[in-house]
């Protein structure tokens, strides 16, 4: 136990851990735990939320075509730990968002209610698809009405395609109901004959001597 001058006798040793073929033991290998994908937006066909790997099996849901939130499950298969040491099995969450909404709506066009302070001005060119509201936040926003939302009050409405399962809602357009008596666009048309009107596929727009007459109801 002690050499004669009584100081505790010391060594070092290699301690090698067999496989039963009489191999070295390489022992657990590490890997990270997989990141789900982001920025999934919806498009119609199937994404792959989680991806597989080497040293795992995935399980619940990986792969999805809806707008939703889901959980994959990742286990280790043997022989295989987690960076850290870890050998549970990991929840992975990820998710499908809607798609970006239309463009704002076009060839909307509102009327003058019949009588100062009457709420029966209306938003043509509008549908059932649509929304509308007095402020930009959407705050209050009522259905469109399909071909035209009537019972309208004069004044300044935003109007854009409503948020669906699949899509945000789409940008918006403001639309002015005008007050009784005030003029309003009855029509716009083309005033000149001399300017470019036949183009070749990719032409640049050319508006040299084009103009054009806006009539109004005064």
């Amino acid at each position: 136990k002690y050499n004669g001058a009584g100081m505790t006798l010391t060594d070092s040793v290699t301690l090698t851990v067999m496989d039963g073929g009489g191999a070295p033991d390489p022992g657990l290998t590490s890997i990270p735990v997989q990141k789900a994908n982001t920025g999934l937006k919806w498009t119609g066909a199937e994404q792959t939320g989680v991806e597989p790997g080497t040293g795992y099996t995935l399980s619940g849901t990986h792969k999805a075509a809806g707008v939703g939130e889901y959980t994959a499950t990742a286990t280790l298969e043997s022989g295989y730990q987690w960076t850290g040491g870890s050998q549970t099995p990991k929840s992975i969450s990820w998710s499908i968002a809607r798609a970006d909404g239309p463009a704002a709506p076009t060839g909307l066009m509102g009327v003058a209610p019949t009588a100062a302070g009457s709420p029966d001005g209306k938003i043509t060119g509008t549908t059932a698809a649509m929304e509308y509201a007095s402020n930009t936040a959407f705050t209050g926003a009522q259905t469109c009405g399909a071909p035209e939302t009537t019972g309208l009050a004069a004044g300044t409405y935003y109007v854009r395609v409503k948020e669906t399962g699949t899509h945000e809602a789409g940008a918006h357009t403001s639309i002015t109901v005008p007050a009784p008596g005030a003029p309003t666009v009855t029509g716009i048309s083309v005033s000149s004959a001399a300017h470019k009107t036949e183009y070749q596929v990719g032409d640049d727009l050319d508006v040299t001597g084009l103009t054009s007459e806006v009539a109004y109801s005064d």
